[in-house]
This record gives C-alpha cells, sequence and structure tokens, in this order.
C-alpha cells in the first residue's frame, strides 16, 4: 500500500512538472518557502500543518506538505466522562486543573503534494487555488457496552468512560485536499496567509475542513512599484 502510495505521489509531481514544461517554453521559480499553519476546523477541533511551496513563472504553485487534524470524537448520547482528581499535594508542583477528564479523539495525520493556479494582484498580495493527493493515517475511537465482544485490531483505551469500553482503530488510505488561499508578503523573505482548505481521506475515519492561519519563510521577493504583474 505504501509502495504504490509513493508511485501515486511521485507520478503526480512528474505530471505537474511535464504540464509546466510544456506550458510554459521558459521556466522561473518566483518564490520557495517553508510555511506552517494552524487553526480551527468544523467538527470541535484544530488543525496544523507544515511544508515547502514554489511559484514557477509567477502562474503555477507547487506545494508539499504534511497536515494533522485533532477533534473531540462523536460520542454515544448516554457516554459519561470518567473524571478524575488531581491529589493536592500534586497541584502545588504541576499547573494543572484539580479535575480533568480524558475525552476520546480522532486523529488524521496526511502527507500530500499538490499543483495548482498563482493569482498575483498586487507587489504583496497574493490568491492561490490549488490540489493534490496525498497518504491519510487516521486514527478514530469506537464505543462497546460492557460485554460486548470488541473487534480485533482494536486498542482499549483505559480511563475515559465510566459506562463504555473505548477502543482506537487506525487505517491508512489515500486521500485528496483542495485549498483556496490568499498571501500577503510583508517583506522579501516573509509573509503571512489565510487559508480555506478541504481534505476527503478515501476509506479514512473522517474529512477535515477548516480555516488556517499561515506563516512563511523564505524566497519571496516583491516585483519593483512600476512592474506590472503579468
Amino acid at each position: 500500500m505504501k509502495k504504490i502510495c509513493l508511485i501515486t505521489l511521485i507520478s503526480f509531481a512528474i505530471l505537474s512538472f511535464s504540464t509546466l514544461q510544456a506550458q510554459e517554453k521558459k521556466t522561473k521559480i518566483n518564490r520557495v518557502y517553508m510555511f506552517g499553519t494552524v487553526g480551527p476546523f468544523i467538527g470541535d477541533g484544530t488543525a496544523t500543518s507544515y511544508g515547502l511551496s514554489g511559484v514557477i513563472n509567477n502562474k503555477w504553485i507547487v506545494t508539499y506538505g504534511k497536515l494533522y487534524a485533532k477533534r473531540n470524537s462523536t460520542l454515544p448520547p448516554d457516554f459519561k466522562l470518567e473524571v478524575y482528581e488531581v491529589p493536592w499535594y500534586l497541584l502545588i508542583i504541576l499547573p494543572v486543573e484539580q479535575y480533568y477528564d480524558f475525552r476520546p479523539e480522532d486523529e488524521t495525520r496526511f502527507t500530500y503534494a499538490s499543483f495548482g493556479r498563482y493569482y498575483p494582484v498586487s507587489r504583496k498580495i497574493s490568491f492561490i487555488l490549488d490540489g493534490g493527493i496525498g497518504i491519510a493515517k487516521s486514527q478514530g475511537a469506537n464505543y462497546y457496552k460492557p460485554g460486548e465482544i470488541i473487534k480485533s485490531g482494536e486498542n482499549i483505551v483505559p480511563g475515559v468512560s465510566s459506562n463504555y469500553i473505548v477502543t482506537k482503530t487506525e487505517k491508512t488510505s489515500i486521500g485528496g485536499i483542495v485549498r483556496a488561499g490568499a498571501d500577503w508578503a510583508f517583506s522579501g523573505c516573509a509573509g503571512a496567509g489565510l487559508d480555506l482548505y478541504y481534505n476527503a481521506n478515501m476509506g479514512g475515519i473522517k474529512d477535515n475542513m477548516g480555516f488556517n492561519l499561515r506563516l512563511m519563510l523564505g524566497y519571496m521577493p516583491r516585483p519593483a512599484k512600476k512592474a506590472v504583474m503579468q
């Protein structure tokens, strides 16, 4: 499975590069930068990502990145969290709450390569629209009443419920991602942006859709003030 996914990613990169060569006789790299993002997404959770992007001929953008999404799992209606009390003598030396619980969470790690259009609208502002494919590794929670048969291959998570047995399952699948974003290059080596993205994982546990703040660092020269964007 991993070899098939790796071959797919390499094929995608080769196809993207071939398309660029066919459409542009002269290739020019306008930007190369590292990025990191963080933000909330639909479904009571958060996501972070990081990666490397390059802008070619002031028109195309190619990205290799990793997305990590984490959200609270959907609980059964009668689910009761197991609450724990921290001993008073630990509260003196540890900055934690006196009472806490372990809420089950779903996680997705998505490694992808994407290709799309880059639209400069001024010296500092540009828009991005791209999409790509990758490998998703998802981990989700399952719930069993005491006495029910637990499926093989599931790992029991202790101490999260007083009336359910909670297990974790892992799945690996091929997924896709689409993104619409806006960039602001506030210097020749740094910038910030906003992204709206949707990550669909075929056969995975859950899809992810969110809104992220993006920070960028790298080679990001801005055209001269009198230059005309093409």
